[in-house]
């Protein structure tokens, strides 16, 4: 999404004027953009829609050790209240457990107390489809940045559309130096750029095929202790399914089966 952005830094001279940006990227919480201007990692800046007056600071949480001829990309934080996009941004993957096909209740003989569900759970019932990946040839930084920006854990790493791997939060923080080390932000950054993510990927991940059962797939990531599964339909990522799905679904289904401590059961 293109937003006309201008920034400036907090405590700049009077004489310093408002540099326009291009965006690259915008989240709920920040942006990633590309300046003229190399603004250092930690400085406060000042952005401002362009023809608006609503103004908002943000912190520079990291910038691209390359120099284009377009410019220096880097990444900010907005530190003030949500909202000055003005725009309404779609909820986490979390936000909601998308309500199964095939899936039917009938009362059990006790009056309903206790509910049975006619017709087989499959997983492209409960996967997310609308997927964020990385390819092979991006680097940590570029993972990294996503998952800060976002409620997501892991990432599928596909060659074209081929799944190859599996990269999570976790192999980018075992795989980068700690900041305790007396690295710089910006030296930090550089290392983390100059990786590409299938160095710390997981290849040949274990997946599902959306017509197996999430039996199989709560299985799986209950005995593998797996965080997520990628889902796989003719050697293309269809979709992922996750431990927080299957928590999800058991919510669901302890709710419909009337077992919520202080709730009025459904007698239905």
């Amino acid at each position: 999404m293109r937003i006309p952005l201008i920034i400036n830094v907090v405590d700049g001279s009077a004489q310093t004027e408002w540099e326009p940006v291009e965006t690259i990227m915008v989240s709920k919480h920040g942006a990633m953009v590309r300046a003229q201007q190399d603004f250092q990692v930690g400085s406060i800046l000042e952005i401002r829609i362009r023809n608006k007056d609503r103004i908002a600071r943000a912190r520079v949480a990291w910038k691209s050790s390359k120099v284009t001829p377009h410019g220096i990309e880097l990444g900010f934080e907005i530190l003030d209240e949500e909202g000055f996009w003005e725009m309404t941004f779609p909820p986490d993957r979390w936000s909601e457990v998308p309500k199964p096909r095939n899936l039917g209740r009938k009362p059990h003989q006790d009056g309903g107390r206790r509910q049975e569900w006619e017709g087989e759970m499959l997983v492209r019932d409960f996967m997310t489809t609308e997927i964020t990946s990385l390819q092979e040839s991006d680097n940590l930084l570029e993972a990294r940045m996503v998952f800060l920006r976002s409620s997501f854990r892991h990432l599928p790493v596909l060659r074209d559309k081929q799944l190859v791997g599996v990269v999570t939060e976790h192999d980018v923080k075992q795989f980068a130096p700690s900041l305790t080390s007396g690295m710089s932000p910006e030296e930090y950054n550089r290392l983390l750029e100059s990786t590409p993510v299938s160095r710390a990927m997981t290849r040949d991940p274990v997946t599902l095929q959306p017509d197996q059962s999430v039996y199989d797939a709560a299985f799986a990531l209950y005995s593998k202790r797996f965080g997520c599964l990628p889902v796989v339909e003719n050697n293309e990522l269809v979709g992922i399914i996750t431990t927080t799905d299957m928590l999800g679904l058991l919510v669901r289904l302890i709710r419909d089966q009337g077992l919520v401590p202080g709730e009025e059961r459904d007698q239905s």
